[in-house]
């Protein structure tokens, strides 16, 4: 079983890598007003390991950034450490999962799902099993999701 990007930061750092992006990864609050201020636009604060949602919190204004770092760096048995990582909130839309299973070097997509999240802090509540999508879509997901594990399994990390 491949585990190289069960760390978040790892998977991070591969993508930002492969578009050329520098990955912004933050621990303190003047990072954060940086990057507000940068940005103009909400940020979502979590930490770089863990699952599901857990300790991510979105911040919209400045006076929200104190509470989103201590909810961000609560003591959980699933966070490794206190690196956390910001990013641009998109507020765009609906929130899809695939769903791909690994046999062999074979990837297949099982499912996509709608998820429903509850705010602020991305509670998953439910998923929309299969997603309400129109096939150019499912086929450009499904592209998108292989060819992401393909170049997963082949990073040297």
């Amino acid at each position: 079983m491949f585990l190289g990007f069960k760390n978040e930061i790892n998977l991070l750092f591969f993508i930002y890598e492969s578009s050329f992006q520098p990955l912004p990864h933050y621990n303190s609050r003047e990072d954060i007003v940086s990057c507000l201020e940068e940005w103009q636009t909400p940020v979502i604060l979590k930490p770089v390991s863990g699952q599901g949602s857990l300790n991510i919190s979105i911040i919209r204004s400045f006076e929200q950034i104190e509470d989103a770092l201590r909810h961000s760096t609560q003591q959980d048995e699933y966070i490794l450490d206190g690196t956390l990582v910001i990013e641009e909130y998109i507020d765009d839309g609906e929130e899809y999962s695939v769903e791909v299973l690994t046999t062999n070097g074979r990837h297949e997509v099982l499912a996509i799902t709608t998820k429903e999240v509850v705010m602020p802090y991305f509670i998953e509540a439910g998923h929309l099993l299969p997603a309400p999508l129109i096939m150019i879509l499912i086929i450009n997901i499904y592209s998108v999701a292989i060819t992401t594990k393909n170049a997963i399994a082949n990073a040297s990390i």
